[in-house]
């Protein structure tokens, strides 16, 4: 008897069957998920937050300069920079625009103003860690299995953990300024103080291991920081857990984790520049046709150039200033999701652990084992009962969650 033929798809190939198999791919996906619309809106929410309370921050320390205001105009322009060299081939400069914006840049604020920076971080870094942890969330469930939480699904999630999402980017910052300042007070003691500087040169071996892991710490977490917020919305872990794997992973597989985060910024480079062209195209574009018909006198009125713009004016800067905070919003919401993709990847090569498979309400925090409570979820991409004849390559439905 002549078995029947299988029936042929006739079509182009697509891009998910030339990727299949392929991990990395899904590091491309970065930039369709950042500019979900509710994503974006948390992106700009955040935005809006840390303004708020860094213009707060400002006006309540009363000094002469915005501490704050100048610090985040410096990183913008930075990125800014680092995007353009990077589409205009330049990319020795913007690597250095780049390392500049995000490390060199902070790290100048905080020694120059030690005390005012430590407040700012502990006024920010709440902000920050629940607005990237909401974005992170949904990102995770995104990856997983194609479902799009809510704004207030994925709030649902963060709000509850923001000690967690906070105190996973503070603790490496706690642990090293612990190790920094009990290297400088042993030396002040031990090879300050007549008499005990014998001592001191003798125990100068455990200051210099003191510094080779402050060195380490400061390396895992310039590599590795941007995993530590995706690691506790992916696993629902505390904030030690979250360290301990952002860590284990950066040190794990160091070249992957080069190879994903080359592929990242060079697609977050392209997609920025692309995104401040159309920012700046809304706003230019926008203000030439809704001024095409006015007078030269009646335009100066609106916004004269040496002096205070009007009433009316004003409001239109206003409405202006607000479109440009979709830029960095777009940033905020890329940066999270792009780093929740780079944390599924890195889990993957270094646990060999589905990237389908994210926690989810009813599971023991940092595992995908169920509680023993009737009616918990099973992990996404592992049925608690799977189906011996179903295509284990299609993720199981889930119902939407948090």
């Amino acid at each position: 008897m002549e078995e029947p033929k299988t029936a042929r798809r006739i079509g182009p190939v697509t891009l998910a069957e030339l990727t299949a198999g392929l991990v990395w791919p899904v590091l491309l996906r970065s930039v369709s998920i950042a500019v979900h619309p509710p994503r974006l809106m948390l992106g700009f929410a955040t935005v809006i937050c840390l303004a708020i309370v860094s213009g707060v921050f400002d006006l309540a320390r009363g000094a002469d300069s915005s501490l704050a205001q100048t610090m985040f105009v410096a990183v913008e322009q930075g990125v800014l920079d680092y995007s353009n060299g990077i589409v205009t081939f330049q990319w020795i400069s913007a690597v250095n625009s780049l390392v500049h914006a995000v490390y060199q840049i902070p790290l100048e604020t905080f020694f120059d103003h030690p005390w005012a920076s430590a407040l700012l971080i502990l006024l920010l870094l709440p902000v920050w860690a629940t607005g990237g942890g909401a974005i992170s969330r949904m990102a995770a469930v995104d990856l997983a299995a194609d479902l799009n939480m809510s704004i207030r699904e994925a709030l649902a999630f963060a709000l509850p953990r923001v000690l967690s999402f906070t105190f996973s980017l503070a603790l490496p910052l706690i642990f090293m300024l612990v190790i920094a300042g009990a290297i400088k007070f042993s030396g002040a003691v031990l090879l300050g103080l007549p008499g005990l500087d014998i001592l001191g040169a003798v125990l100068y071996a455990l200051l210099l291991f003191a510094g080779f892991v402050l060195v380490l710490l400061a390396i895992g977490f310039a590599a590795g920081q941007s995993l530590l917020v995706p690691a506790v919305a992916t696993e629902g872990t505390d904030a030690l857990d979250a360290v301990q794997r952002a860590y284990s992973y950066v040190l794990g597989r160091p070249g992957r984790l080069v190879i994903y985060a080359s592929i990242v910024l060079l697609l977050g480079a392209v997609s920025y520049v692309i995104a401040e062209w159309a920012v700046a195209a809304v706003i230019d574009w926008t203000h030439a046709l809704a001024t095409s018909e006015l007078r030269d006198t009646r335009i100066d009125n609106l916004a004269p150039a040496d002096a205070d713009p009007s009433i009316a004016g004003r409001i239109l800067l206003f409405w202006e200033t607000l479109a440009a905070l979709i830029l960095p919003a777009f940033a905020v919401s890329y940066y999270f999701s792009a780093s929740t993709a780079l944390y599924l990847l890195l889990r993957r090569v270094n646990d060999e652990q589905d990237i389908r498979e994210v926690w989810m309400p009813g599971m023991v925090g940092g595992t995908m084992a169920l509680r023993e409570t009737p009616g918990a979820s099973a992990p996404l991409g592992s049925p608690a009962n799977p189906d011996p004849n179903s295509d284990p390559a299609q993720p199981p439905p889930q119902d939407q969650g948090e």
